[in-house]
């Protein structure tokens, strides 16, 4: 379930900023989140 908080709270967070740059290292992020519960 941490993958799926942390995508809701990263889909919140760019709503909010509204950044490119801010979302483009927030779903860096995500995509190491869930490379580490695959394994």
């Amino acid at each position: 379930m941490l993958c799926t908080s942390a995508l809701q709270g990263a889909l919140i967070q760019a709503r909010v900023e509204r950044s490119g740059r801010r979302i483009e290292v927030t779903a860096t992020e995500l995509a190491r989140l869930i490379e580490a519960e695959k394994r």
